[in-house]
């Protein structure tokens, strides 16, 4: 853990028995931050895990394509104007 960047909450799937795009690691999310799903952003790099998981669980599931050399920001260009 002391080797990755500071964040809010961790869902390590190997602690918690289930993967993405498995809803329960979505919703460990989601009760840590103690915030309703429509109130998060979940950004990603695979489509069935990080955005098709996330939107069936009430969130806004967006990606970004590492292979088209895209940023964290690419991804919110929309809401950040």
């Amino acid at each position: 853990m002391e080797l990755l960047p500071s964040a809010d909450v961790y869902a390590m799937s190997y602690e918690l028995g289930c993967i993405k795009p498995e809803p329960q690691i979505y919703q460990y999310v989601l009760d840590k931050l103690n915030l309703p799903a429509n109130e998060c952003i979940f950004i990603g790099d695979s489509e069935y895990a990080d955005q098709d998981g996330p939107i069936a669980m009430g969130m806004d599931g967006r990606l970004v394509s590492r292979q088209r050399g895209q940023k964290l920001m690419d991804a919110l260009a929309d809401i950040l104007v």
